[in-house]
């Protein structure tokens, strides 16, 4: 039997693969979602060759629910994915490669976009607080570039008691929240001492 490539996450045309379903004949079927968001199952040839490219609605013509499939949020939601479940992703070994996910209730586009909302504008791009954590609500945020490159790995460093220390380390040292900690220090301007003793009641 031959190895299985993982297509979990990856996006064929219409279709983006869920899960495995079975193997039938030597070939590999998958459970996979449509933009209309019908279910079907598939054999990897024909999602790779283009043999099936929907669930059935491309060729009764149908449109796709969300119509949302040529935009900046759709094409963002999509790269999310393939970084994290494509192993031929030029992007894989920082993401999917290093355990990073999408969180369950994101492989739904229409839910990734409710929660993140459109993006702000065109200078910005969907960011990870902790770039150690995973693609959900609670640790993403449309930022700028700028904003960006000020949370890339190793570079967002704090001053605690006289030793110049990068945050996530500090916060994995004291045994505290990382996003908590960042979001109090950057978003409600406290130093670092009082972002680790206060307790601050959520914005309402």
């Amino acid at each position: 039997m031959g190895k299985i490539y993982d297509r979990v996450g990856c996006k064929y045309n219409r279709l983006v693969v869920t899960s495995y379903a079975h193997r039938k004949n030597g070939k590999a079927y998958w459970n996979c979602l449509c933009d209309c968001k019908n279910t079907t199952v598939a054999s990897g040839s024909n999602l790779v060759t283009g043999a099936v490219k929907s669930c059935g609605c491309a060729k009764k013509g149908c449109n796709i629910i969300h119509g949302k499939t040529g935009t900046v949020e759709y094409s963002t939601w999509a790269r999310m994915r393939q970084r994290c479940y494509n192993e031929l992703n030029l992007d894989y070994e920082s993401y999917g490669g290093r355990g990073i996910i999408v969180c369950e209730r994101w492989h739904d586009f229409e839910n990734f976009l409710e929660d993140m909302g459109k993006r702000p504008n065109n200078k910005s791009s969907i960011d990870r607080i902790d770039n150690d954590g995973n693609y959900e609500l609670s640790n993403c945020k449309w930022s700028s570039d700028s904003e960006q490159a000020i949370n890339k790995r190793n570079t967002l460093f704090v001053v605690y008691r006289g030793e110049r220390i990068r945050l996530k380390d500090l916060c994995r040292k004291l045994n505290k929240n990382y996003i908590s900690i960042y979001k109090k220090t950057q978003y409600r301007d406290l130093n670092i001492e009082d972002a680790i003793n206060t307790t601050l009641l959520p914005y309402k």
